[in-house]
């Protein structure tokens, strides 16, 4: 049984709006703990420098094209515990929203439970 990644409400309607806006654009990003219950996301673009990464980045948000089965975590950090989730639009318009964390070397399917904040 998988384990459960918690993320605010208000995080993941942000998130999955930007499926809409870029549905097969590429983009990706730092999910960062700003206390128990609140995150925030910082957008990454192809230039940007990865910030060292300390305990306030909780994960990575990139969305997926819709036959990916598991994020691309090429050039975004990685470390054991981290979190990773993808968001997609399907072909059939459905929003999608998914999460990994890293075990080691592999990334290990999550479930996902929305809080309120």
């Amino acid at each position: 049984m998988p384990d459960t990644v918690t993320l605010p409400r208000t995080l993941v309607v942000k998130l999955l709006s930007l499926a809409y806006t870029y549905n097969e654009a590429p983009l990706q990003g730092l999910l960062r703990k700003r206390d128990d219950r609140r995150m925030e996301f910082v957008p990454l673009t192809t230039d940007s420098t990865l910030p060292v990464i300390g305990e306030e980045i909780y994960g990575t948000y990139q969305n997926l094209p819709s036959s990916a089965n598991e994020p691309d975590l090429d050039g975004l950090p990685m470390r054991h515990g981290m979190v990773h989730v993808g968001f997609n639009l399907t072909d059939d318009g459905v929003l999608q929203l998914r999460a990994w964390r890293q075990q080691n070397d592999e990334l290990v399917p999550e479930d996902v439970e929305v809080i309120e904040t």
